[in-house]
């Protein structure tokens, strides 16, 4: 029996990439035997005090945030040391027994729960890179950190080529602690709408008008001022058209940079996950043009989906997304204006929406979604690769 404790930080990831990744690794880890999940939330702020329950075969975990807790870049370390032996003060007891424990980190920041736990208990650590960690953050504080936590972890899991190759180049990390394993998704937790027209209806959206679909924070990674302003081209040529925008951030930068075009957007903020769903089938197509991006859950479920996409060449998409496929992949350019060195050329991201809404049909979704994909991105293939590396180290 693997005791398996997830630990997951209120963080806006964790509504987005990372809490979709534990979603659905933790459906695929209980298909497995001999498992017993645990999900550590840690400031919630919705909960604020310590509670355990069971639902679905997982034990959560609540731990609440200390008054006047600050994000560990820039509160004291003695404060996270001091918060972080408290939370193992507080489920010791459940843990202490346990023979073969795992202990599974989403964040760097997350290194004094880390260390707290190895302190302590009889357990190993495995660490999910699901970022890209290239700019400075304020203070040198962070790196040092990230350094400790490299050294640390016993294992370290990329999402992606992409993202193994930054790590073992750039972050100087030993080889052999570091594996790929392909994020996954879960067929049954995506219960796919039918009735493309009835959704449409729902949401206020003609039949005939073309619907193009973001997905994301509003953050400089994940680029949408670039997709706002080749919208603004594809207006010109494809007036019944419309921009969904899904997700949350700054409401008033991405307001000013879509002036004039409004009436042609829908913001609906950050939305359950039944409601993503229906707007994938209500769409035509769908939209990342992330400057960079470690893997892309998204990705994969739109073209489950079967809604082809718009993406730039960057990252974990080019190792999803096949050319003229299942997607058309933008070329980026060099620039010095920004940090990551390079933007997406604007007037080929619109002439690719142009041309994929010319010619987009609705087909089954295995014409999108292969079944080499299917088997190379399940949540099974990710929970037992996870499952073979404990088993490495316990």
């Amino acid at each position: 029996m693997i005791t398996w404790i997830i630990i997951n930080s209120s963080d806006r990831g964790g509504n987005y990439g990372v809490g979709t990744f534990i979603k659905h690794l933790s459906n695929g880890l209980l298909k497995l035997p001999e498992i017993e999940l645990f999900l550590m939330e840690v400031g919630d702020p919705a909960n604020e005090e310590f509670k355990i329950d069971i639902r679905n075969e997982i034990t959560y975990i609540n731990i609440p945030y200390y008054k006047g807790h600050k994000r560990s870049i820039i509160d004291s370390t003695r404060n996270q040391e001091k918060y972080a032996s408290r939370i193992v003060d507080l489920v010791y007891k459940i843990f202490n027994s346990k023979e073969r424990l795992i202990v599974h980190l989403q964040y760097i920041y997350q290194f004094f729960i880390a260390k707290a736990f190895k302190d302590r208990l009889s357990c190993k650590l495995i660490y999910t890179s699901h970022l890209y960690l290239k700019n400075p953050i304020d203070t040198d504080l962070y790196f040092d950190l990230e350094n400790k936590a490299y050294d640390l972890f016993d294992k370290v899991a990329a999402v992606s080529d992409s993202v193994m190759v930054q790590l073992i180049n750039t972050k100087k990390i030993e080889l052999e602690k570091v594996v790929k394993i392909n994020n996954g998704i879960s067929n049954d937790l995506l219960t796919i709408p039918k009735d493309r027209k009835c959704i449409r209806n729902k949401y206020g959206l003609r039949n005939e008008e073309k619907i193009i679909l973001f997905i994301g924070r509003f953050d400089e990674i994940k680029g949408l001022e670039f997709l706002i302003q080749a919208f603004r081209k594809v207006i010109v040529n494809e007036p019944d058209v419309r921009l969904i925008i899904v997700g949350d951030g700054d409401f008033n930068t991405i307001l000013k940079k879509s002036d004039e075009i409004q009436g042609k957007i829908i913001f609906t903020g950050h939305i359950e996950y039944i409601k993503v769903l229906e707007l994938y089938k209500a769409a035509n197509i769908g939209v990342i043009p992330s400057i960079e991006e470690p893997f892309g859950y998204v990705a994969l479920e739109m073209i489950l989906n079967n809604l082809p996409i718009v993406a730039n060449r960057v990252g974990g998409l080019e190792e999803i997304l096949r050319h003229y496929k299942n997607s058309i992949l933008v070329n980026m350019i060099k620039v010095q204006s920004n940090y990551y060195g390079h933007i997406p050329d604007i007037n080929m991201m619109a002439d690719s929406i142009l041309e994929l809404l010319g010619k987009v049909e609705q087909k089954d979704s295995d014409s999108y979604f292969s079944s080499d994909l299917r088997k190379a991105f399940s949540s099974e293939s990710m929970a037992s690769e996870y499952i073979q590396l404990a088993n490495s180290i316990i």
